[in-house]
């Protein structure tokens, strides 16, 4: 049971990581959803050349989650994006560690390339959206 192996990997491995605060969890949580429904939408364009209308709303709901976290946590979280970028890949590679073939199809780094990219997307629409409603706030 290869799905067994890893869990148990997981609780007889110690951690040197030190624990997430449910602030980081959160942060985390909403960048691997917005990522995941923006590498969603890339795939429907390139199959269709444009996105559904559905992934679309959902895309912007998600992204704007993650939008009000970082306007929410100003003056608690100094780097909001340097958590959201470590937050936002741990969710991502733990939901993909759970796939048993991708590493065995892929390699050792599957997809890291390609999770930083989107991550690093949602992050830049993101920051913009923030940077955008302090700039209204504040004129």
């Amino acid at each position: 049971m290869v799905n067994g192996s890893i869990a148990l990997r997981l609780v007889e491995s110690p951690s040197t990581e030190s624990p997430r605060s449910e602030r980081e969890l959160e942060i985390g949580s909403a960048v691997a959803d917005a990522a995941t429904i923006l590498a969603g939408a890339m795939l429907e364009f390139e199959g269709n050349g444009r996105m559904r209308g559905a992934t679309h709303a959902e895309g912007a709901e998600r992204i704007a989650r993650v939008a009000r976290l970082e306007l929410g946590m100003r003056g608690e979280i100094d780097n909001f994006a340097e958590v959201a970028r470590r937050e936002g890949l741990r969710r991502l590679r733990t939901v993909l560690a759970a796939d048993p073939d991708l590493r065995r199809r892929h390699g050792a780094a599957a997809g890291d390339v390609a999770l930083r990219e989107i991550v690093d997307g949602v992050l830049q629409i993101s920051g913009r959206v923030a940077a955008l409603e302090i700039a209204l706030t504040t004129n």
